[in-house]
């Protein structure tokens, strides 16, 4: 039986997989795999797939003479005309068995791993035929800011429900969990916060950097922020809407450009659009079908039973393709899809509430999980965005007043 260290394929190689990283829609890919073996092989084959579309076997073929002990296995792929998740990973029949290689246990990339049944899989990010990422962004020196860990200015204690401070810089990060259901029930903070960013500006600058990305900013619950409760209004703990508008325009006039994670992937269960505790004035979609937000989010069986991002129910996963966040996708056109407006979010083509970032990254990194990609639409994110994201040039962002 063909055992461990006698096959190998390297995502992160050519040799092994002609396009590295993201892949132009409607390209070839070529892809291969090593088998070093006295044992006959019956067949090698390489499975492709895409959510929802189906899957193919492609045979490999070596020319490599079959007597040789070291034979490398090839094939090539027609990627899809539009940008999308493919995932893959290869099947080698011989005469004692079948084995599987795919993604390492990590699920990282690069060399993988021989399993005795359907392994976690590689992925392929495919972007759309065309797609052009900001020439600024091709060389900048990128500085990325955890806000509440960063720097903080001023002494004002900022009320926060279920909030933890530490009073040093010193302390060790902690949380604390319900001993009983194991979720988190309070957070910790150090108190950073934007006017904190703003003042190491001219240190950032010395640096060289011309790049900030900034973690989530939004109203949250968490420290981490990617749970957002409010897209339209700055956490107050890390400071106001006016903070934010001024630490842009003095990050612009230093030649800084500063990016925001925009977490549209998902919410808050605690949120304006979710509002599982109750704590906002909405009708949460977790409250009432009726809600204006209950089509965001896909229910298997309302009210409890819901998708979420990486099933953490804190999470709820919105409907990407949605109105809402066609919103935030495109504020800067002005334009609206038909159902925006009665969703409560009229002001996000409203000229006179936006504020500039040079752009947004709207996505999550969605590697590799398990055997197939766990929700709809190959994890797509916002208008042809995939995997990690894409930051787009004079992104406008709209603010609660």
């Amino acid at each position: 039986m063909i055992e461990r260290g006698q096959v190998k394929h390297d995502s992160q190689n050519i040799y092994y997989r002609s396009t590295i990283g993201a892949a132009e829609a409607g390209s070839t890919l070529e892809l291969g795999i090593t088998l070093k073996t006295k044992e006959d092989i019956r067949q090698v084959l390489l499975r492709v797939w895409r959510e929802g579309q189906g899957e193919k076997l492609y045979p490999l073929a070596t020319s490599d003479d079959m007597d040789a002990e070291e034979k490398f296995y090839k094939g090539r792929i027609q990627l899809p005309e539009t940008g999308c998740l493919i995932w893959y990973y290869f099947i080698i029949a011989t005469v004692t068995g079948t084995k599987f290689y795919g993604n390492n246990p990590e699920q990282l990339g690069g060399v993988g791993e021989l399993y005795d049944q359907a392994p976690p899989s590689y992925q392929i990010t495919v972007y759309d035929a065309g797609a052009k990422t900001p020439d600024w962004a091709k060389h900048a020196v990128m500085y990325q800011i955890f806000p509440d860990r960063f720097c903080r200015v001023g002494d004002k204690l900022i009320e926060k429900r279920g909030a933890v401070f530490h009073a040093s810089w010193q302390d060790d990060p902690c949380y604390y969990k319900d001993p009983d259901t194991k979720e988190i029930v309070a957070y910790d903070f150090f108190g950073g916060n934007l006017r904190g960013i703003e003042s190491k500006l001219p240190y950032l600058k010395d640096l060289g950097i011309n790049t900030i990305y900034l973690n989530p900013v939004f109203e949250s619950e968490s420290n981490h922020h990617y749970d957002t409760g409010d897209y339209l209004k700055i956490d107050p703990i890390l400071g106001t809407n006016d903070d934010f508008r001024h630490l842009v325009e003095t990050a612009k006039q230093m030649g800084i450009r500063i990016i925001l994670d925009g977490v549209f992937s998902h919410t808050g269960s605690n949120s304006r659009y979710f509002n599982r505790m109750g704590q906002y004035d909405t009708v949460g979609a977790y409250q009432s079908k009726s809600s204006p937000y209950y089509e965001w989010y896909n229910f298997r069986n309302f009210p409890n039973d819901y998708e979420s991002w990486w099933n953490f129910d804190t999470l709820p996963d919105v409907k990407e393709d949605d109105a809402f966040l066609y919103g935030f996708h495109h504020p800067q056109t002005g334009q609206r899809a038909p159902s925006l407006a009665r969703r409560g979010h009229q002001r996000l083509a409203s000229r006179r509430h936006r504020r500039t970032a040079c752009g947004i990254f709207a996505g999550v990194l969605q590697g590799a999980q398990g055997n197939e990609p766990r929700s709809a639409d190959d994890r797509r994110g916002l208008g042809g965005c995939v995997a990690q994201g894409r930051v787009w040039p004079a992104a406008r962002i709209p603010l609660r007043s």
